[in-house]
């Protein structure tokens, strides 16, 4: 059997490596079939184009390129030699960024007459496109005050301060469970902004 022919429109490469195309991720597969500009893919099963179809590195730059290797980086579009694409390749056009999701945080509070309230408040953005990918997470968000626990010295669970906003309210010795309440109620929900 011989290599897979690459999709892209005139493609004759029959040498270089192949790459499937990405059917787990509808966003960077539409974005795929979109540069491909291969109108014969847009009639089939993503889940057949996933498994029979194939286009080639020479259609990627090398900002999609793992160095060392012949496989692609998370989210890597296509930028070479495509019918449909005409930019030249930047880091920003030829990796797909990943959806901007926000945290909203729906907390319940008591007034002095003991009246509930629920409070909706949009929290920081769970991923900032302008996150330095070769920063660690404690550069990225300083606020979390994250500790080292075993440069802290804190390996021993008698040492470990109160974890927050749990408290024991009862515990079974036997079985060894305990069940928290929350002093307050804290629901996070997460949704995508288009």
């Amino acid at each position: 059997m011989g290599i897979v022919k690459c999709v892209v429109p005139g493609c004759e490469d029959r040498r270089s490596p192949r790459h499937r195309f990405p059917v787990f991720d509808q966003e960077l597969y539409e974005e795929w079939l979109k540069r491909v500009g291969n109108v014969e893919l847009l009639n089939l099963d993503p889940k057949y184009v996933g498994s029979n179809k194939r286009i080639c590195s020479v259609h990627f730059s090398s900002h999609c390129r793992v160095p060392n290797s012949t496989k692609l980086k998370n989210r890597s579009l296509p930028t070479l030699q495509l019918p449909e694409f005409k930019e030249k390749p930047t880091e920003d056009n030829s990796i797909l960024k990943y959806p901007c999701k926000t945290q909203t945080i729906l907390r319940t509070e008591r007034n002095r007459s003991g009246e509930s309230k629920r409070i909706a408040e949009d929290a920081k953005p769970i991923l900032d496109h302008s996150i330095d990918r070769s920063q660690s997470i404690d550069q990225v968000f300083p606020e979390l005050n994250l500790i080292d626990p075993i440069a802290s010295g804190l390996t021993d669970t008698k040492t470990i301060p109160d974890a927050g906003p749990f408290e024991n309210t009862s515990a079974t010795g036997d079985e060894g469970v305990i069940k928290m309440e929350p002093q307050d109620q804290i629901f996070t929900l997460i949704h995508s902004f288009d």
